[in-house]
């Protein structure tokens, strides 16, 4: 599973299509994750309104898809829209809403992940924010974007659940805290994930 997110610089055409042979030459079959739907909390948590932050986040995901189906066409893959998971896939998919709810529930009641979500969220805040262009006197809000965390985290330490494989590999290219904690050695977070599934940073060479 190779992770793409929405309003970042990092994925230019260019870096995709790179992304997209290593996949195809190293793996037996691969998706490009978008992860879109959550974009609405980020542009929350920087001011907008749900409405706003909706709208902002559709016209960039369909703009990063048509990107990835010209890329996945030109590396020749058969169906292009299978090689692709978005938030509408994941929003039919019982099993991910199942485990969603899940981490919803952890995050109220159990405050190391709660802590571990917003911990990620402020340093993507110091990473990003230049990205985002908050509205006027807005002032960021990390309990809001933690939803982001919460809402992704499903898709990367039970990837093996969600598409019924035996094994994955999810791929991004900049470590997160909260995944560090979670795919270390003997810490409570690691018990969010099981046997089969992994976390990868993408480099270039």
């Amino acid at each position: 599973m190779l992770g793409v997110s929405l309003f970042n610089g990092y994925f230019k055409d260019a870096t995709l299509y790179k992304m997209a042979c290593w996949a195809m030459q190293n793996l037996p079959t691969f998706h490009f994750f978008v992860a879109d739907t959550p974009t609405v909390h980020t542009f929350e948590a920087f001011g907008y309104t749900p409405e706003k932050a909706r709208q902002k986040m559709q016209a960039q995901s369909r703009y990063v898809k048509n990107k990835l189906f010209r890329v996945l066409e030109a590396v020749r893959v058969k169906d292009p829209t299978q090689h692709i998971i978005d938030g509408a896939w994941l929003g039919e998919n019982a099993t991910f809403s199942k485990l969603h709810q899940h981490h919803t529930e952890l995050y109220e009641h159990y405050g190391l992940f709660k802590d571990a979500c917003l911990q990620t969220s402020q340093q993507y805040y110091q990473d990003s924010s230049h990205q985002y262009v908050k509205e006027q006197n807005a002032t960021f809000d990390a309990t809001i974007a933690s939803k982001y965390i919460v809402w992704e985290l499903p898709v990367i330490c039970k990837t093996t659940e969600i598409l019924n494989v035996d094994s994955s590999l999810f791929c991004y290219h900049k470590p997160m805290p909260i995944l560090q904690q979670i795919f270390g050695l003997e810490n409570e977070l690691s018990l969010l994930t099981d046997e089969g599934n992994g976390f990868g940073l993408l480099k270039e060479v």
